[in-house]
């Protein structure tokens, strides 16, 4: 079974809105695709989706039920340290990070810096759609 790291504009897609993200983070839960977390990705998720625009489309409920989920089906790691290959925003080096620490075969993000790389110490940067396709709709 593939394992994955999902950037945070993935986790949060798959929360607020019915679409391809989510039923890419049904595969996580349905246990066909492992998923790899940090606790850094999982507080910079929390902090993401409290920001008010999210609160049109979420209960708190939404939001502890899927944490929960979350918390049950993800691997926890360490991430690396040093990584600095995006210097766009490097934040987003963590995801890089959270990747390398987990042996994860992918990384997948909707993020154009992380998506331009293409591929990042031999783990694959796709696009929810194409994990899609891998992990079979």
């Amino acid at each position: 079974m593939h394992t994955a790291v999902f950037d945070i504009n993935i986790l949060v897609s798959a929360l607020i809105a019915d679409g391809k993200p989510r039923h890419l983070w049904l595969k996580v839960a349905g246990n066909e695709l492992n998923l790899v977390l940090s606790g850094k990705i999982r507080s910079e998720f929390l902090r993401v989706i409290s920001r008010k625009k999210f609160q049109p489309y979420l209960t708190d409920r939404d939001i502890i039920d899927f944490v929960k989920i979350l918390d049950n089906t993800a691997r926890y790691v360490r991430p690396v340290r040093g990584i600095n290959a995006i210097e766009e925003d490097p934040d987003d080096n963590l995801i890089l990070a959270t990747a390398i620490g987990g042996k994860a075969d992918f990384i997948v993000s909707g993020d154009r810096h992380i998506l331009d790389l293409g591929e990042f110490d031999s783990i694959k940067i796709v696009t929810v759609e194409r994990m899609l396709e891998i992990v079979g709709h």
